[in-house]
C-alpha cells in the first residue's frame, strides 16, 4: 500500500481531513496532525527525517494569512509560508511529479510556482474532483520507477545489469551442469529471485541460511571475460533437469543503510519510521525491477520475483 501525507495550515485542516478521507480508502494516509512531529525534534528535521517512508505528498495552501506588499501596501491573502516550503521540499525528495498542492483560488499564488499546473479549489466539490486528478496522476505513476533521494531504483537497475544481463548469453546456450563431476543435462530453465520480508534482517545472513537450508548446489557459468557464479536447487536439477537458480538481491542492504544514514540512527532496535522506510524501498527495488525484466523477452519468460512466504508454499 503506497503512503501519502497530507500538510496544510490549521486555517485548512478541514480541506486537508476531506483529501485524507478521499485517498484512505486505497492508501495509508497521515496529516501532520496525526502526531506527525516528533517530541524534542524540530519541524524541520522530522520533515527530512519522515520524507523518506512516504510515496506521495498532498500540501493544501488555503486561505491562511493576510500580507501587505511593500511597494504599493495592498492587502492580500496568501498561504501560510511553511506550505510553500513544505511542499518545496517534498517536491526535491520524492518529485515534483509525486507532489500535488491544492490552491485556494482566493489567494494569490508564489512567483515561483508560476507555470506548474495546481489544484485550485473554492468549494468541497473542487476538492474532490481535485483528488481524482491526483488519483490519475498517481495511477500512472504506478507504471514508472524515478530516482529519489533514496536508491533503490538505481540499486536495482545495477542489480539487473549484473545478473540478468550476463545471465541471458549463458542460459540461451545451456545444455548441461556438471553436479559433483557427473555432467547432467538441462531440460528447462528458471530463476527465482527470493525477497525476505523481514526488512530489518541482516540479508547477507538470511541469504547464507536460505542456501545451506535449500541445499542449494553453486556453479560457474562460463561468460566473457568472467565466470559468473549462481546458485540453484540441487534437487530440482538431478530429479527434474531443471535449472532452478535462487538469488536473494543483497545490494538493497546498500538502500537500507542509506536509510540508517538519513535518519541518523543512534540506537539499537528498528524505529517504525526505519521499517515503513525500508520496506517503501523494497517495494520499489522489486516494482524497478519487474519493469527492467520486462524490457528482455527470454528473462521475463524464465523469472519470477516472490516472497520467502510464497517460496515456502510451492515446496
Amino acid at each position: 500500500m503506497y503512503r501519502i501525507f497530507i500538510g496544510s495550515s490549521t486555517e485548512s485542516i478541514k480541506v486537508a481531513e476531506i483529501i485524507k478521507d478521499y485517498f484512505s480508502k486505497k492508501y495509508e494516509c497521515t496529516i501532520w496532525k496525526d502526531h506527525f512531529f516528533e517530541l524534542n525534534e524540530s519541524t524541520y528535521d522530522t520533515l527530512i527525517k519522515k520524507s523518506i517512508a512516504y510515496d506521495y505528498a498532498i500540501f493544501v495552501g488555503g486561505v491562511d494569512d493576510s500580507v501587505i506588499r511593500i511597494g504599493n501596501y495592498k492587502k492580500r491573502k496568501s498561504v501560510r509560508d511553511n506550505i510553500y516550503f513544505e511542499y518545496g521540499l517534498y517536491a526535491g525528495i520524492l518529485s515534483k511529479d509525486r507532489t500535488f498542492f491544492f490552491v485556494n483560488n482566493k489567494v494569490g499564488i508564489a512567483s515561483d510556482l508560476l507555470g506548474i499546473t495546481l489544484i485550485q479549489y473554492s468549494e468541497n466539490e473542487d476538492v474532490l474532483k481535485g483528488c481524482q486528478q491526483v488519483e490519475e496522476k498517481i495511477k500512472q505513476e504506478e507504471k514508472i520507477n524515478r530516482v529519489t533521494l533514496l536508491p533503490s531504483t538505481s540499486l536495482a537497475y545495477n542489480y539487473y545489469n549484473n545478473f540478468f544481463k550476463l545471465l541471458t548469453p549463458a542460459l540461451l546456450n545451456l545444455k548441461s551442469i556438471f553436479v559433483d563431476g557427473q555432467k547432467i543435462n538441462v531440460n528447462s530453465i528458471k530463476i527465482q529471485i527470493i525477497i525476505p520480508e523481514n526488512c530489518n534482517a541482516d540479508w547477507g545472513i538470511w541469504a547464507s541460511q536460505f542456501y545451506l537450508y535449500n541445499k542449494c548446489g553453486n556453479t560457474y557459468l562460463g561468460l566473457n571475460p568472467r565466470n559468473f557464479s549462481v546458485k540453484y536447487i540441487k534437487n530440482n536439477l538431478l530429479n527434474n533437469h531443471e535449472f532452478k537458480i535462487v538469488d536473494i538481491p543483497q545490494i538493497l542492504n546498500g538502500s537500507f543503510w542509506a536509510i540508517e544514514a538519513v535518519v541518523g540512527k543512534d540506537y539499537i532496535g528498528n524505529h517504525d519510521l526505519l521499517s515503513d522506510a525500508k520496506k517503501k524501498e523494497c517495494l520499489n527495488f522489486v516494482k524497478t525491477l519487474n519493469n527492467l525484466i520486462k524490457e528482455n523477452p527470454f528473462i521475463d519468460s524464465i523469472t519470477e520475483i516472490i516472497t520467502v512466504s510464497d517460496y515456502n508454499s510451492k515446496m
